[in-house]
């Protein structure tokens, strides 16, 4: 710490102890020292600081920038497409059909990552010097075929083995495999449902927090637009009022903010609705109060009100009594 021109004060007798002596022989308990500059060092060591590691935070959403946060975005996408194909991937392990195949195709974004994964799997494995199935890395496509037809027909003996099938009695252990192989199919949707929704969850948390770098930007020149022309269009009360007023138009827009925050990460809103709501309602007032203040407009004069209030009661009275 640092002080300039002041002064230091010492008091206490400089033999330590309280013998008494004469007042003859008393030394001085007072100095006063004056100073241009004086540097204070405070000893900290007692307290044990440490400083926490920067790793720990630098993947928390407030710290990174846009850049960064367009890469983490890219990044979540891409583990949601690629755990939604997962599912497709895998219906030839969890649905069983009887003499036919699944027909369903998969959705267009989805196969654009698969073709982008198999090309990063080929990138990879021509830099490695290996070839498919010789230690490289193989393509999903090598997995299972992406449209399954259903038959054109079904031949007399697959036909006549099938109704042997249905005419046979149930037994226990077929139930029993059957329910098993449901309950499987069922956690194993569950574990995708709940690992998609989790991603989808943070890909709106980082979402927010891009749009909210822009908002927070924006909102200066919407508080800007909102302040100025309160100063000129309130013509008493000096500078308290329009600070009180511009303070109460902060709070407004800090909860708008919490709230449109809160549901857009609960997708209960779009996240542009959520996040420059607060922005698009302060804008707004900012244009109709600097039109009131281009027209030189009583917009908070108590007195103007009154008399727009007189004029309405005469209005009605004119209508509810006729003339004579």
């Amino acid at each position: 710490m640092e002080l300039f021109r002041g002064y230091n004060y010492n008091e206490g007798t400089s033999g330590g102890g309280f013998t008494q002596v004469s007042s003859s022989a008393r030394q001085e308990t007072l100095s006063k020292t004056a100073f241009d500059r004086s540097e204070i060092v405070f000893d900290l060591s007692s307290f044990d600081l440490k400083r926490t590691e920067k790793q720990l935070f630098q993947g928390n959403r407030i710290m990174r920038n846009m850049s960064e946060i367009d890469y983490d975005l890219d990044s979540i996408t891409r583990d949601i497409r690629y755990q939604r194909f997962s599912v497709y991937n895998s219906q030839s392990q969890l649905f069983n059909y009887h003499l036919k195949r699944d027909s369903i195709p998969i959705p267009a974004p989805l196969v654009e990552a698969k073709k982008a994964k198999d090309s990063i799997y080929r990138a990879r494995s021509i830099a490695g010097g290996n070839t498919y199935g010789d230690g490289g890395y193989y393509p999903i496509s090598t997995v299972s075929s992406f449209v399954k037809k259903l038959p054109d027909s079904v031949s007399a003996y697959h036909r006549t083995r099938a109704d042997s099938l249905f005419a046979l009695p149930l037994k226990s252990v077929d139930i029993t495999t059957a329910l098993n192989h449901a309950r499987a199919v069922k956690s194993q949707l569950l574990t995708y449902n709940t690992n998609t929704a989790m991603a989808e969850a943070g890909y709106r948390e980082f979402n927010v927090q891009w749009h909210k770098i822009l908002a927070n930007s924006f909102a200066c020149l919407c508080m800007f637009l909102i302040g100025a022309p309160l100063g000129a269009i309130i013509k008493k009360g000096g500078l308290g009022v329009p600070v009180l007023i511009s303070i109460l138009f902060f709070i407004l827009f800090y909860v708008m903010g919490i709230m449109g925050d809160k549901w857009a990460k609960n997708d209960m809103v779009p996240v542009i609705a959520g996040v420059w709501g607060g922005n698009v309602v302060l804008f707004a007032l900012g244009m109709v109060f600097l039109r009131m203040a281009w027209i030189d407009a009583r917009l908070f004069d108590i007195g103007f009100y009154v008399e727009q209030w007189q004029k309405f009661k005469n209005w009605i009275n004119d209508i509810m009594v006729p003339e004579f």
